[in-house]
């Protein structure tokens, strides 16, 4: 079986065209993202003051680590000094002042708010803006136990239990995670790629007749189909973590980002309400794996409309349709109330800060589950249900009929 399977990858992905498109598209994504740091990056304003960036990170070796009243009060104190030149100089864009960090009272202005003040405040604050929420979960548990509503009672008790004893002790540079967790360009360009892979792989047997061939062989088959399901499925994992550490890696760099892995996810203000309490590196691994299951997911679903198919042409364009459909439809519901549909979507797992940014529960049976485990139950049936189905439209091997 393995030397079926490493013939079946061979002879599907070690091609000089998909090579070809693997680098090209690797290529487009580190070039994407250096646009989109250079679009979005905090140290953009480097090329109108080359010390706005050297600045920063003067002022992160005193304020970074341990928050205390100490660092909060100086802070405050050179925001308000920026404040009142602003003020008292009104209009004024003097680049060269002496008494200012930057030379600029604007930009020390946006400096100290956008990369200190704002993000220290809501670290500081968290700890009793979660309470807050655990607090209003207890009221709302006795209120529902008056009423009887067993399954409200339950869902308060789980939102107290999340959120409770969350805090953040410390400071540190998260910019890049504000970007990072939005980054969907390559999320498109190796879901179209896989596409593609899974597409021809039953097809490039039958284009040459090859497929009645196999019908002869003692390997032929359904061994053959489960060879090919697996080639697909190193495939996709090999190119998944290919573009998850190309991508992870040049982020860090372009955002040049610092040791702060231990960080907790809820640091990150978009996802302050998520269920999860866990490590922001933790975070970035379960991320990949979240995403490389929907590409094994979607990727099954290609493989088994493509038995259907004698060509590549109509079987990747009908491919590429459903998942259009499948995209759109995610979208129609992403962000309403319409959570079921949005959680049993495949591309929930793709575009997963849907399923993590914010505390959200399925009702089955009067308990609440949270989202992200009905996604993962749900993707794990469509890929078994994939597979019945490949396995049942294939033909058998004529030594066992």
């Amino acid at each position: 079986m393995l030397s079926l399977i490493k013939y079946e990858y061979i002879k599907n992905f070690c091609k000089k065209k998909i090579v070809f498109i693997m680098i090209s598209f690797i290529l487009i994504n580190i070039l994407n993202i250096y646009l989109y740091h250079k679009t979005n990056g905090m140290f953009v304003y480097t090329s109108e003051v080359d010390q706005f960036e050297d600045v920063y990170w003067e002022l992160y070796d005193e304020f970074s680590g341990k928050i205390d009243s100490d660092k909060i009060n100086k802070l405050i104190a050179k925001l308000e000094f920026a404040e009142k030149k602003i003020a008292y100089n009104t209009g004024s864009r003097r680049l060269d002042d002496p008494d200012m960090l930057t030379g600029s009272a604007y930009l020390d202005k946006l400096l100290l708010s956008k990369g200190y003040v704002k993000p220290m405040e809501y670290f500081y604050l968290y700890h009793d803006w979660s309470n807050k929420i655990v607090k209003t979960s207890i009221d709302n548990i006795e209120f529902y136990e008056r009423y009887s509503n067993l399954y409200k009672v339950r869902e308060s008790r789980r939102v107290a239990a999340l959120f409770s004893n969350r805090k953040i002790e410390n400071f540190s540079y998260l910019e890049m995670y504000d970007y990072y967790f939005y980054y969907d360009f390559s999320v498109l360009l190796i879901l179209l790629f896989f596409v593609y892979c899974a597409s021809g792989i039953f097809i490039t047997d039958k284009e040459i007749g090859f497929d009645c061939v196999l019908q002869t062989n003692i390997k032929g088959g359904q061994e053959t189909t489960f060879a090919k399901l697996i080639a697909l499925i190193l495939f996709m994992t090999q190119i998944a973590v290919l573009f998850f550490v190309t991508e992870f890696c040049i982020f860090n760099i372009l955002f040049k980002n610092v040791n702060n892995f231990s960080m907790p996810l809820y640091s990150v203000s978009n996802y302050r309400y998520t269920p999860l309490e866990i490590g922001i590196f933790q975070f970035c691994i379960i991320d990949f794996f979240l995403k490389l299951l929907g590409f094994i997911t979607i990727g099954t679903c290609c493989l088994t409309i493509s038995t259907f198919f004698k060509e590549i042409v109509p079987a990747f364009l009908t491919n590429l349709l459903v998942i259009l459909l499948m995209l759109l439809r995610f979208d129609a519901v992403m962000g309403t109330g319409k959570i079921l549909l949005k959680t049993i979507n495949p591309f929930a797992l793709l575009f997963n800060r849907t399923l993590f940014m914010n505390t959200e529960f399925i009702n089955f049976l009067d308990f609440p589950i949270l989202t992200y485990k009905i996604s993962l139950v749900f993707a794990f049936t469509l890929i078994g249900f994939n597979i019945f189905l490949m396995f049942m439209f294939t033909k058998r091997n004529k030594y066992l009929a």
